[in-house]
């Protein structure tokens, strides 16, 4: 029992100690010059439909006399919606059996 514990304990510091080699390897670490050289990619409407700036308290100030809803607004001023990578995709593809 003592020498399947330890037996463990050694392979989980050898996984942790080549992570990065391993990560590298299997592809999920995207290289700085890979970015460099791929263009940009389209802004999609979810993004776009968002304000370019969070909003101010001055603006949350005067929209409040007039709008119900501006909480929600100023909460979503905040947020940033990020593209799910493929790795995400395909661990909800995984987990879920749904396909993004």
């Amino acid at each position: 029992m003592k020498n399947l514990l330890l037996l463990v304990l050694i392979g989980i510091c050898l996984v942790g100690w080549r992570v990065d080699d391993i990560v590298n390897t299997l592809g999920f670490v995207k290289s700085a010059t890979a970015d460099a050289h791929r263009p940009a990619l389209p802004l999609s409407l979810k993004s776009s439909a968002s304000p370019a700036r969070p909003m101010s308290i001055q603006e949350f100030e005067k929209l409040s006399h007039s709008d119900p809803n501006v909480y929600r607004k100023f909460l979503a001023s905040y947020q940033v919606e990020e593209e799910r990578s493929s790795t995400d995709k395909l661990m909800n593809f995984i987990a879920r059996g749904k396909f993004e």
